[in-house]
């Protein structure tokens, strides 16, 4: 069986920070069903600026720019957790609730 995926689409959270640049945040709740075996990593593709991500205010990295960024969270997941993405850019073409990338959480 291949690797599940669980796109995170809208809504996301914009905000200004007081330095400068922008980060995005949403919430979602652990998946269910998972086994012992399983893990987690949130994936970030197609990202048009650098920045970094943050699970539960715990920094995963940063993030390739227009590239795949992964990122093993397995042990990180909370029943509900919230991802951010930080760029010091502003993100072309973003509306409002919407992602600055492609974002899903892959299961396998």
């Amino acid at each position: 069986m291949g690797a599940h995926r669980i796109r995170l689409r809208a809504p996301w959270r914009r905000e200004t920070l007081a330095k400068g640049g922008l980060r995005w945040t949403r919430r979602f709740h652990r998946p269910t069903g998972l086994s012992s075996a399983d893990r987690v990593w949130v994936v970030v593709a197609g990202k048009p600026a650098g920045g970094e991500a943050w699970l539960n205010g715990r920094s995963l990295g940063v993030l390739t720019v227009g590239g795949e960024t992964r990122f093993d969270v397995t042990l990180l997941l909370a029943e509900f957790s919230e991802l951010a993405i930080g760029m010091g850019e502003q993100a072309e073409g973003v509306g409002a609730g919407d992602a600055p990338a492609e974002v899903w959480l892959e299961i396998g």
